[in-house]
């Protein structure tokens, strides 16, 4: 929907990487509306297999090329194993009894001997044979990594940083649930979750590298971080080379604010489940709140440290060789129909979140083996509740849902307002220039555009608007860090902070000011392995906390986190969702 603006803003941002410096304001009065935006760049930190068939296809299969996977170790072969029979289409047998996935921390011991046979089981199949363990880490490997490519084209398909995100993973794990309760004979077997959002000091502790996994050699993955064994807590904001682990209530304080700002503020359908990714887009990089964190961060917290890339968790093209990977994932699913009972507004009466309507998502198709060696096709939009493919997850008190951060650190908002709004009356490219002369190679940079009086671009979120919905839905802010360049071959982080210049890697984010974070897992994508993306953070409800609702400007602090790679911005814009 396309409405009037609510407020202009002035954004400010500040980086602490040697950078030089490009500022534009950029007009533009395409379809009689302006928008404006600050622009920076900041210099530098620092044989193929024919395939199973077209990964993702909107209607007909093709036969296509699966080629080796491009990932941060150079090139891998994941290819699935070619099928010998017909494709068929996912038809979910109702005959099945309804299944119950369970915390891992709470499973009893009969279960426990159940899901190692199972494992022992898989591991056991003929390599060759698609429900092998290895088998199935190579399809995350494949979809994951850039092995499948689109029919006659040399783009390779994206699992990741995008809206196929959660469907996708949603399919794999079911099938990988299929096939281990084949392999024991019994239909009632679920996988069960690792519970790591869950911040309770109970015994057995929720939030730890689950007992089993470490000590049950068919769990067990040589390449972990054993200083992140128990009893250390799962860091959900982790980055390598951050500095010693806090208190365990510090953590769990931290982690339901991390868990807060990117679950409970994701509103919109965007900020959630990530960027649309049309057949023939080159360029689909645009991740959801909760994939950069927790998903990224838990997989770089588990992987080992003294791997290059933080293998196996670590990174795309090694994670499901860790058998942990399966019940992390699996929490990631539980926490996507956590989020559909999550309200979409923040005041009135409830309205709930929404999936995406386009048809190029609801009816995208992907493969897989499943129990019977079939190679299966199944659409998006088979797999939008899990009553749709029998199971449900067990009740589990989520926290993280009210522990809305209270505390304020910047103070002093009106005076800086007072100071920027006198600064933005000097000439633009006079004020950099002296600061970039004064200030030299290793400095904090400010940079000041105003924004009063510009019209401003609402935009629907992407979702299914109901019947009852109407033209009073609650309008979401929207800041959109645009044009993020960075070498996918490295993890990087960056966290954001809305008027608090003073934030540093230090800054905990139970902060009222803490607006979200940007998490990277190794993963080559691109020439050169430089890709393009762009983060999206909501931040009407950091702005309400701030008093900030009817303000002419806000600041907005990005603080790299640990050793992050080179990064460069194009813009910044504040955008509106509902």
């Amino acid at each position: 929907m396309v409405g009037e603006s609510l407020l202009s803003r002035l954004l400010v941002t500040k980086f602490y990487f040697p950078v030089q410096i490009l500022c534009f304001l950029l007009l533009s009065t395409a379809t009689g509306r302006r928008e404006a935006s600050l622009g920076l760049a900041t210099g530098s930190l620092q044989q193929e297999q024919q395939a199973w068939a077209r990964p993702i296809d909107n209607g007909t299969i093709d036969l296509e090329w699966c080629t080796q996977a491009e990932t941060p170790a150079g090139k891998v072969g994941c290819c699935p194993p070619r099928s010998t029979t017909s494709v068929v289409d996912f038809v979910h047998n109702t005959q099945l009894p309804s299944r119950l996935r369970q915390p891992v921390h709470l499973l009893s011991s009969d279960y426990i001997a159940k899901y190692i046979r199972a494992y022992e089981l898989m591991k056991a199949l003929p390599p060759d044979d698609p429900r092998n363990f290895d088998q199935q880490a190579n399809v995350h490997c494949a979809y994951c990594d850039g092995a499948f490519l689109y029919a006659n084209s040399t783009e390779r398909l994206h699992i990741h940083r995008n809206w196929f995100f959660f469907p996708w993973h949603r399919w794999f794990l079911y099938f990988h649930e299929r096939i281990l309760a084949s392999l024991i004979e019994d239909d009632t077997f679920a996988l069960p979750f690792w519970n790591w959002d869950n911040q309770s000091a109970s015994d057995p502790l929720p939030n730890v590298i689950p007992q089993m996994y470490l000590t049950n050699p068919v769990l067990f993955d040589d390449f972990r971080n054993p200083d992140h064994f128990p009893p250390r807590l799962a860091d959900l904001n982790f980055v390598p080379g951050d500095g010693a682990p806090i208190s365990d209530s510090k953590q769990r304080e931290e982690n339901n604010a991390l868990m807060y700002k990117q679950l409970v503020n994701a509103r919109t359908t965007r900020l959630f489940y990530g960027k649309e990714y049309h057949p023939g887009d080159s360029k689909p990089d645009g991740l959801g709140t909760i994939e950069s964190a927790p998903h990224n961060t838990v997989h770089k917290w588990t992987g080992s440290s003294g791997k290059p890339h933080f293998e196996d968790m670590g990174v795309f093209y090694s994670a499901a060789r860790d058998p942990i990977f399966y019940p992390h994932h699996a929490n990631l699913d539980r926490l996507w129909t956590v989020w559909k009972t999550l309200p979409r507004n923040r005041k009135g009466p409830f309205r709930p979140r929404r999936d995406y309507k386009d048809p190029d998502w609801l009816n995208a198709t992907f493969l897989f083996y499943d129990e019977k060696r079939r190679l299966v096709r199944v659409r998006v939009r088979d797999a939008l509740k899990t009553e749709q493919l029998g199971y449900r997850y067990q009740d589990i008190h989520n926290a993280w849902v009210t522990a809305r951060p209270s505390t304020a650190v910047s103070g002093k908002i009106q005076k800086l307002e007072s100071v920027f709004s006198t600064k933005v009356k000097r000439p633009l490219k006079n004020k950099l220039t002296r600061l970039n002369k004064a200030l030299g190679p290793l400095f904090r940079m400010f940079s000041y555009v105003p924004l009063n009086n510009l019209p401003t671009l609402f935009s629907g979120g992407g979702g299914d608007k109901s019947d009852d919905d109407d033209d009073d839905d609650e309008v979401e802010e929207i800041l959109v860090i645009q044009g993020v360049e960075l070498d996918y071959n490295k993890a990087t982080k960056f966290d954001v902070y809305i008027n608090y210049p003073n934030a540093n890697e230090n800054t905990p984010v139970n902060v009222v000011e803490f607006a979200g974070t940007f998490v990277n897992v190794p993963n080559s994508a691109g020439k050169g392995h430089i890709m393009e993306t762009e983060v999206r953070l909501g931040i009407s409800d950091t702005l309400e906390q701030l008093g900030l609702e009817d303000a002419d400007y806000i600041v907005v602090t990005l603080v790299p986190r640990g050793s992050s790679g080179p990064v460069t911005f194009k813009g910044f814009k504040i955008k509106y969702e509902t």
